[in-house]
Protein backbone atom coordinates (compact mmCIF):
# COMPACT_ATOMS: atom_id res chain seq x y z
CA UNK A 1 0.00 0.00 0.00
CA UNK A 2 1.59 3.30 -0.99
CA UNK A 3 2.17 5.24 1.83
CA UNK A 4 0.65 8.66 1.70
CA UNK A 5 2.68 12.35 2.53
CA UNK A 6 1.03 15.43 3.77
CA UNK A 7 2.30 18.55 4.20
CA UNK A 8 0.67 21.55 5.39
CA UNK A 9 3.20 24.89 5.69
CA UNK A 10 1.30 28.05 6.85
CA UNK A 11 2.40 31.88 6.20
CA UNK A 12 3.80 33.42 9.38
CA UNK A 13 4.05 30.54 12.10
CA UNK A 14 5.03 27.80 10.04
CA UNK A 15 3.39 24.57 10.50
CA UNK A 16 4.65 21.41 8.50
CA UNK A 17 3.73 17.43 8.85
CA UNK A 18 6.05 15.90 6.49
CA UNK A 19 6.29 11.64 6.23
CA UNK A 20 4.17 8.91 6.45
CA UNK A 21 2.91 7.12 9.33
CA UNK A 22 2.56 3.82 10.57
CA UNK A 23 -1.77 4.47 10.18
CA UNK A 24 -1.20 5.35 6.65
CA UNK A 25 -3.64 8.37 5.15
CA UNK A 26 -5.43 8.13 8.47
CA UNK A 27 -2.22 9.06 10.47
CA UNK A 28 -1.07 11.41 8.28
CA UNK A 29 -4.84 13.46 8.67
CA UNK A 30 -4.01 13.31 12.91
CA UNK A 31 -0.89 14.46 12.14
CA UNK A 32 -1.74 17.74 10.10
CA UNK A 33 -4.91 17.91 12.58
CA UNK A 34 -2.81 18.32 15.41
CA UNK A 35 -0.31 20.44 13.93
CA UNK A 36 -3.29 22.70 12.39
CA UNK A 37 -4.43 23.10 15.94
CA UNK A 38 -1.39 23.95 17.39
CA UNK A 39 -0.98 26.29 14.94
CA UNK A 40 -4.17 28.32 15.81
CA UNK A 41 -3.99 28.07 19.75
CA UNK A 42 -0.11 29.68 19.45
CA UNK A 43 -1.76 32.75 17.10
CA UNK A 44 -5.01 32.86 19.92
CA UNK A 45 -1.88 33.22 22.60
CA UNK A 46 -0.45 35.84 23.93
CA UNK A 47 3.00 35.35 23.54
CA UNK A 48 5.31 35.74 20.85
CA UNK A 49 5.58 32.58 18.65
CA UNK A 50 6.61 34.56 15.42
CA UNK A 51 9.28 32.59 14.78
CA UNK A 52 8.74 29.09 15.92
CA UNK A 53 8.10 26.27 13.26
CA UNK A 54 6.21 22.98 13.79
CA UNK A 55 6.59 19.72 12.67
CA UNK A 56 4.36 16.78 13.75
CA UNK A 57 5.11 13.15 12.65
CA UNK A 58 3.55 9.95 13.91
CA UNK A 59 2.61 12.19 16.83
CA UNK A 60 5.78 13.40 17.61
CA UNK A 61 5.39 17.26 17.30
CA UNK A 62 9.29 18.80 16.94
CA UNK A 63 9.25 22.57 17.92
CA UNK A 64 12.13 24.81 16.57
CA UNK A 65 12.97 28.49 15.63
CA UNK A 66 12.88 31.28 18.19
CA UNK A 67 11.45 32.71 20.70
CA UNK A 68 11.91 36.08 22.96
CA UNK A 69 11.69 34.53 26.54
CA UNK A 70 11.64 31.56 28.52
CA UNK A 71 7.60 31.37 29.17
CA UNK A 72 7.17 31.65 25.63
CA UNK A 73 9.18 28.78 25.22
CA UNK A 74 7.33 26.91 28.07
CA UNK A 75 4.47 28.34 27.04
CA UNK A 76 4.72 26.99 23.27
CA UNK A 77 5.66 23.42 24.52
CA UNK A 78 2.32 23.20 26.69
CA UNK A 79 0.46 24.66 23.72
CA UNK A 80 1.75 21.67 21.62
CA UNK A 81 0.63 19.07 24.48
CA UNK A 82 -2.78 20.17 24.50
CA UNK A 83 -3.28 18.84 20.68
CA UNK A 84 -5.36 15.76 19.81
CA UNK A 85 -3.38 12.71 18.94
CA UNK A 86 -0.10 14.27 20.26
CA UNK A 87 2.69 11.65 22.03
CA UNK A 88 6.02 13.21 22.59
CA UNK A 89 7.07 16.97 22.24
CA UNK A 90 10.43 17.76 21.13
CA UNK A 91 11.34 21.25 22.26
CA UNK A 92 14.34 22.49 20.36
CA UNK A 93 13.35 26.25 20.29
CA UNK A 94 16.02 29.04 21.63
CA UNK A 95 15.40 32.01 23.52
CA UNK A 96 16.46 34.89 21.57
CA UNK A 97 16.39 38.34 21.42
CA UNK A 98 13.32 38.58 18.63
CA UNK A 99 11.44 35.75 16.89
CA UNK A 100 12.26 34.80 13.38
CA UNK A 101 9.55 33.86 10.67
CA UNK A 102 11.53 32.88 7.90
CA UNK A 103 15.11 30.61 7.32
CA UNK A 104 18.18 32.64 6.69
CA UNK A 105 19.68 31.69 3.16
CA UNK A 106 22.44 29.17 4.42
CA UNK A 107 19.63 26.91 6.87
CA UNK A 108 17.73 27.07 3.31
CA UNK A 109 20.75 25.89 1.46
CA UNK A 110 21.97 23.12 4.46
CA UNK A 111 18.39 21.82 4.39
CA UNK A 112 18.21 21.39 0.72
CA UNK A 113 21.70 19.90 0.57
CA UNK A 114 20.84 17.55 3.32
CA UNK A 115 17.54 16.58 1.32
CA UNK A 116 19.32 15.94 -1.67
CA UNK A 117 22.08 13.64 -0.45
CA UNK A 118 19.68 11.67 1.63
CA UNK A 119 17.55 11.65 -1.43
CA UNK A 120 20.65 9.88 -3.61
CA UNK A 121 22.21 7.87 -0.69
CA UNK A 122 21.38 4.20 -1.29
CA UNK A 123 21.62 3.21 2.19
CA UNK A 124 18.83 5.94 3.48
CA UNK A 125 16.57 5.98 0.43
CA UNK A 126 13.64 4.10 2.16
CA UNK A 127 13.94 6.22 5.46
CA UNK A 128 10.79 9.06 5.69
CA UNK A 129 12.81 11.89 7.26
CA UNK A 130 11.61 15.79 7.69
CA UNK A 131 14.45 18.31 7.98
CA UNK A 132 14.70 21.50 9.64
CA UNK A 133 17.64 23.60 9.68
CA UNK A 134 17.98 26.47 12.46
CA UNK A 135 21.73 28.25 12.70
CA UNK A 136 23.13 25.88 11.48
CA UNK A 137 21.63 23.22 13.51
CA UNK A 138 19.78 20.37 11.30
CA UNK A 139 16.93 18.15 13.20
CA UNK A 140 15.92 15.33 11.63
CA UNK A 141 12.55 13.89 12.63
CA UNK A 142 10.65 10.71 11.20
CA UNK A 143 10.64 6.68 10.15
CA UNK A 144 13.82 4.56 9.20
CA UNK A 145 13.44 1.03 8.50
CA UNK A 146 16.59 0.40 10.85
CA UNK A 147 19.10 1.36 13.62
CA UNK A 148 22.16 1.73 11.22
CA UNK A 149 19.56 3.18 8.64
CA UNK A 150 19.21 6.05 11.57
CA UNK A 151 23.10 6.03 11.88
CA UNK A 152 23.53 6.87 8.08
CA UNK A 153 21.02 9.50 7.81
CA UNK A 154 22.58 11.59 10.72
CA UNK A 155 25.92 10.88 9.41
CA UNK A 156 24.93 12.15 6.19
CA UNK A 157 23.56 15.07 7.40
CA UNK A 158 26.34 16.44 9.81
CA UNK A 159 28.70 15.97 6.69
CA UNK A 160 27.01 18.69 4.62
CA UNK A 161 29.06 22.07 4.98
CA UNK A 162 27.90 24.54 7.76
CA UNK A 163 26.36 22.02 9.82
CA UNK A 164 27.10 22.53 13.19
CA UNK A 165 25.12 19.79 14.56
CA UNK A 166 22.99 17.32 14.05
CA UNK A 167 19.87 16.47 16.49
CA UNK A 168 17.77 13.34 15.72
CA UNK A 169 13.76 12.57 16.38
CA UNK A 170 13.89 8.89 14.37
CA UNK A 171 11.75 5.85 15.17
CA UNK A 172 12.96 2.43 13.49
CA UNK A 173 11.04 -0.58 13.10
CA UNK A 174 13.52 -2.76 12.97
CA UNK A 175 12.48 -6.39 14.37
CA UNK A 176 9.13 -5.61 13.60
CA UNK A 177 8.79 -3.48 16.64
CA UNK A 178 8.19 0.29 16.71
CA UNK A 179 10.90 1.29 19.28
CA UNK A 180 13.04 4.25 20.53
CA UNK A 181 16.18 4.39 22.23
CA UNK A 182 18.75 7.18 22.95
CA UNK A 183 22.25 6.88 21.82
CA UNK A 184 24.76 9.07 23.06
CA UNK A 185 25.84 12.31 21.61
CA UNK A 186 29.06 11.91 19.22
CA UNK A 187 30.52 15.35 18.10
CA UNK A 188 33.03 14.78 15.28
CA UNK A 189 31.65 13.44 12.36
CA UNK A 190 34.81 11.15 11.67
CA UNK A 191 34.62 9.25 14.33
CA UNK A 192 31.20 8.23 13.60
CA UNK A 193 30.49 4.35 14.04
CA UNK A 194 30.51 2.40 11.14
CA UNK A 195 26.79 1.99 9.48
CA UNK A 196 26.10 -1.94 10.52
CA UNK A 197 27.41 -1.95 13.57
CA UNK A 198 25.11 -3.21 16.43
CA UNK A 199 23.80 0.19 17.97
CA UNK A 200 20.71 0.99 19.33
CA UNK A 201 17.76 3.29 17.73
CA UNK A 202 18.44 7.42 17.45
CA UNK A 203 15.76 9.30 19.45
CA UNK A 204 17.48 12.45 20.04
CA UNK A 205 20.25 11.79 19.54
CA UNK A 206 23.15 14.90 18.67
CA UNK A 207 25.73 14.64 16.42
Amino acid sequence: MRAFMVAICVFGLSACVSGARSGGFAGSIDDASASLAIKSRMLRAPYDFSGVDIDVIDGLVLLTGHVPTATDRAEAERIAWSAPKVVDVGNEIVVADGGRSLLGANDQRISATVRTRLATNARVRGATINIETHDGVVYLLGRVRSDAEAREAARTASLVGGVKRVVTYLRSTEGGADHEVDIAPIDDPEVLPPVGDGGDELLGGVY
